[in-house]
């Protein structure tokens, strides 16, 4: 009975994760943020190919340069938080750079200006990535966080269901990759800004 019990307790504390809108909340922000990271690991290759007309061996070469920016992005953007210890701050910025970048590349009237701003969007997108995944574990903890990240992670995870074919359906009506860029862009934007309704959250972080 006490086993039953305990148990019973446990599934009560572990089920009004689902009632937190600080889960919701991260899962829509991550959601958004991985439609651009997404996009970047579908449609880089078609992008560059499509603004350039080169060959795809050297669009192969390309898409490897914005994926060091990337890296760049996620070891900057992680130490530099580390050392402030702050993280929604360093989430917002990163995510407005990622967006920035994307916009730039939809805006550009060169090519070269368009690759660098792809090269901006990875890094501020990974920036936002390599940090991320402590925001839930300062707001849950607990039986609360192992219901709770895989609940992020698994709802932020559908945009990889979505994202690549929705471009696809804009680049096929449109035949450029300008206007799903731009919507990509303030889906990034937005991920970040919704980050700001956890500066000061409402109750304390949900325990065992």
């Amino acid at each position: 009975m006490t086993t039953n019990a305990f148990g019973w307790q446990r599934h009560k504390r572990e089920s009004r994760v689902f009632a937190d809108p600080r889960v919701w909340l991260l899962a829509v922000s991550f959601f958004l943020l991985n439609i651009g990271v997404t996009t970047l690991l579908f449609w880089l290759p078609q992008i560059l190919k499509s603004a350039s007309g080169r060959s795809d061996l050297y669009v192969g070469v390309l898409s490897a340069v914005p994926f060091v920016g990337a890296a760049f992005g996620l070891i900057f953007n992680a130490r530099h938080s580390d050392r402030n210890g702050e993280r929604v701050d360093h989430i917002i910025v990163a995510s407005l750079v990622g967006s920035a970048g994307l916009l730039l590349c939809a805006l550009a009237s060169s090519f070269w200006l368009g690759f660098a701003g792809l090269c901006v969007g990875a890094m501020g997108l990974w920036g936002v990535v390599g940090i991320f995944w402590t925001l839930p574990v300062s707001y849950l903890s607990g039986s609360a966080a192992a219901a709770g990240v895989p609940l992020i992670n698994c709802l932020a995870s559908m945009s990889g269901l979505i994202a690549p074919y929705s471009i696809g359906w804009l680049y096929a009506r449109t035949h450029t990759f300008s206007i799903a860029l731009s919507v990509v862009s303030g889906c990034v934007a937005l991920s970040g800004l919704l980050l700001k309704l956890l500066r000061d959250p409402v109750s304390p972080p949900t325990a065992l």
